[in-house]
């Protein structure tokens, strides 16, 4: 009886490579260069430049500045945690895979080994068998 052949253990990639590099730019579409993190602060700071310059006009509409701000400033921070979040379980996938890959390779290797002692166990019951010195009884 032939043992089976171990499978070949799989590499897995770290990253799809139908994803960019940079994850800083994720959510946004900017037309210059630069990042998501830059062109919020910079729509931040013209925001709340904004709203200082309207403050002695209309009240209101810097109000409405600031609280705007303050909603981007907590969506960026949201989006800031998602993301390490999201790369904090991809890793865990990962390294799950890797030792769900090795558990599998550890029960074929264990069934090999049982094959292999079933086998033996029976080539041993054969040859004490054989070698017992049989007695010949007439009929």
């Amino acid at each position: 009886m032939r043992l089976p052949k171990p499978k070949p253990k799989h590499k897995l990639p770290k990253e799809p490579p139908d994803e960019p590099k940079e994850r800083d730019d994720e959510g946004y579409e900017s037309c210059g260069q630069g990042s998501a993190r830059m062109l919020t602060s910079t729509l931040l700071a013209h925001a709340q430049e904004a709203a200082e310059q309207a403050q002695g006009e209309d009240p209101d509409m810097a109000l409405l500045l600031y609280a705007l701000c303050d909603h981007l400033e907590k969506k960026q921070a949201g989006c800031c945690r998602l993301r390490d979040r999201l790369r904090d379980v991809r890793e865990e996938l990962d390294d799950a895979q890797v030792i769900k890959a090795k558990h599998k390779n550890l029960q074929c290797q264990a069934h090999r080994y049982w094959l292999k002692i079933r086998s033996l166990q029976m080539d041993l019951y054969h040859a004490r068998h054989l070698l017992t010195p049989r007695r010949w009884y007439p009929p």
